[in-house]
C-alpha cells in the first residue's frame, strides 16, 4: 500500500494535523471498510476499474484472525503518518500533509524500517 494520495476528504482544509482519527469503523482509505461482524472486523478494499488499471493490486482473502490483525496495524501506521501523506479535498485538490506544532513527525515508511531492523536483530545468526 501507499500513503500518498489517500483519497478521503479532509474536514480541516487549513490542513495544520491529518494526525487525526476517524470515528468508528472508517478506514483512512475511502474505499477501504472495516466492518465489525459477530466473527470480527472484516476489511473490505474497492476493486473498482480505476483501482486497478494504472498499478498493481493484491487481493487476497485474510482467514487468519493474526494476519488480519497485522494488516489493521498496518493500515494504521499508515493512517498516522504526517510527513508523507496527501488529503484530498472536497474539490479534489490535494494538500500535503505537515505536523503540527509540537507533533512528531511519523513517515510510514521509517515505522517499517524501523520494524525491520528491529525484526533482524532479534533473528538468530548462524555462522559456518
Amino acid at each position: 500500500m501507499n500513503s500518498t494520495g489517500r483519497q478521503r476528504p479532509s474536514q480541516n482544509s487549513s490542513n495544520k494535523s491529518c494526525a487525526r482519527r476517524w470515528p468508528g469503523s472508517v478506514c483512512p482509505f475511502s474505499t477501504t471498510r472495516v466492518s465489525m461482524t459477530s466473527g470480527g472486523p472484516v476489511l473490505i478494499a474497492s476493486s473498482t476499474r480505476r483501482n486497478l488499471d494504472n498499478r498493481m493490486e493484491t487481493v487476497v482473502p485474510g482467514l487468519d484472525e493474526e494476519i488480519r490483525r497485522e494488516l489493521v496495524a498496518i493500515l494504521d501506521v499508515y493512517d498516522r503518518d504526517n510527513v508523507t501523506t496527501w488529503d484530498m479535498q472536497p474539490d479534489g485538490a490535494y494538500v500535503r500533509c505537515r505536523p503540527s506544532g509540537d507533533e512528531a513527525p511519523r513517515a510510514s515508511q521509517n515505522v517499517f524500517i524501523d520494524a525491520a531492523r528491529q525484526f533482524a536483530a532479534e533473528v538468530p545468526r548462524y555462522v559456518a
